[in-house]
C-alpha cells in the first residue's frame, strides 16, 4: 500500500489523505489520481462489492418499515439507521469506485469535502442512533411503568432529528479546522480530532453499559420464557458495531495523527469492517425474526414484523400457520 503522504491543505476531505489518494491542481481544477498496490484495489473491490449488498439490504429495511410495517417507537430508531447506513454505503461504494478506476478530473475541492461531509455524518449519526437504541430499551427495562404511561409519545422522532443535528454540526466544524481554511491552524485541527474522539468514546461507554444492561436482563429472562427478539437484535447489532464500526472512528478521528506507514494499512481496513457493519445490520434483522420451521416460505415482512416486536413471542403466536401470521399482519 502506498506510503501514508503529508498532510496538506490539498489532501482529502480533511486536508490529508488517508487512503492513497492524491490530487494534482492548477487555479482552477482538481485532477484526483491514485497510486495503488494490487492489494489497494482488492480492499476497494471488496469495499465497493460490499457497499453494493449493503445499499441492497438496506433498501429492504426503509421499504418495509417506512411503508409497510406499522411503526413502534424502536422501528423509528431502525428506519433512521438503516438511512444512516444507506447513506454511509452510497458514498464509500461512490468514493471506492473512484479509487480503483481511471483518473477523475473535479472541477471544484468541494465537491470531496461534500462526499467526506455526508459520509462521516451518517457514520456518527449511526453511532448516536444505535445509541438511542439500547439506551431507551435500556430505560424500558429500568422503568416498566414510565415507558408504558409516562413516554413522550414523539420521543423517538425527537431523538433522532437532535442526533442528526448533532452529527452535522460535529462534522461541519470538523471539516472547517481541518479543511475549509488553506491556512488552517493544525493544533486547532488536532484539537477538534481529539474533543471528538472524546464524544464517540462517551457515546460508546453509554451504549455499552446500556447493552449489558440488557444482556442481564435476556440471561435472566431467558430461564422462565423467551425475551423479545428485539432484544437479540440490539445486542447482536452492537456486538458487530463495536466489532467492525467502531475501528473506523478510533482511527480517523485520533490514531489518524500518529505517522506510521502501518496505519495505512489500518485505515483502509477499517473502512472495509464499517462497510461490513452496515451490510450485516439487515441480515441480523431477518436472521432474528426468522421462523426456522417455516423459513422457506415466510415473508420478509413477516421477519422484520417479528424481528422488532416490542413483546416476546408466545408459544402459541410461534406455531401459528404461515397464512393466518400474514393475514394478521396486513390487519
Amino acid at each position: 500500500m502506498a506510503e501514508p503522504p503529508n498532510r496538506t491543505a490539498v489532501d482529502d476531505s480533511r486536508g490529508r489523505n488517508s487512503s492513497g489518494h492524491q490530487f494534482a491542481t492548477n487555479n482552477t481544477d482538481w485532477i484526483w489520481y491514485t497510486e495503488l498496490t494490487p492489494e489497494d484495489i482488492v480492499i476497494y473491490t471488496l469495499m465497493l462489492l460490499t457497499s453494493l449488498a449493503g445499499l441492497a439490504g438496506n433498501s429492504l429495511v426503509l421499504w418495509f418499515l417506512g411503508f409497510q410495517i406499522k411503526r413502534n417507537p424502536f422501528t423509528v430508531y431502525i428506519l433512521h439507521l438503516a438511512g444512516a447506513d444507506f447513506s454511509f454505503l452510497l458514498w464509500q461504494a461512490t468514493l471506492s469506485a473512484i479509487s480503483v478506476g481511471p483518473p477523475i478530473s473535479l472541477e471544484y475541492e468541494d465537491l470531496h469535502t461534500v462526499i467526506g461531509l455526508v459520509k462521516y455524518t451518517s457514520y456518527t449519526s449511526g453511532l448516536g442512533l444505535l445509541t438511542a437504541i439500547s439506551a431507551e430499551r435500556c430505560l424500558s427495562v429500568l422503568f416498566p411503568i414510565w415507558y408504558r404511561c409516562s413516554r413522550p409519545k414523539h420521543l423517538s422522532a425527537v431523538v433522532c432529528s437532535l442526533i442528526w443535528t448533532l452529527s452535522i454540526l460535529v462534522n461541519v466544524l470538523d471539516r472547517f479546522f481541518c479543511n475549509f481554511s488553506l491556512y488552517i491552524s493544525f493544533t486547532d485541527c488536532f484539537k477538534t480530532n481529539v474533543a471528538i474522539a472524546t464524544l464517540i468514546f462517551l457515546i460508546c461507554v453509554l451504549m455499552g453499559l446500556s447493552s449489558l444492561k440488557l444482556l442481564v436482563q435476556v440471561r435472566s429472562r431467558s430461564r422462565c420464557h423467551p425475551p423479545a427478539k428485539l432484544y437479540w437484535v440490539i445486542l447482536i447489532t452492537v456486538l458487530v458495531y463495536f466489532t467492525c464500526g467502531l475501528p473506523m472512528g478510533i482511527y480517523w478521528y485520533l490514531l489518524f495523527w500518529f505517522k506510521d506507514w502501518k496505519m495505512s494499512y489500518f485505515h483502509a481496513i477499517t473502512e472495509l469492517l464499517s462497510c461490513v457493519n452496515s451490510f450485516t445490520n439487515p441480515i441480523i434483522y431477518v436472521l432474528v425474526g426468522t421462523h426456522w420451521k417455516r423459513r422457506f416460505r415466510e415473508p420478509l415482512r413477516a421477519r422484520f414484523q417479528r424481528a422488532f416486536r416490542l413483546e416476546p413471542e408466545l408459544e402459541g403466536e410461534a406455531e401459528e400457520t404461515p397464512t393466518t401470521y400474514t393475514m394478521e399482519l396486513l390487519a
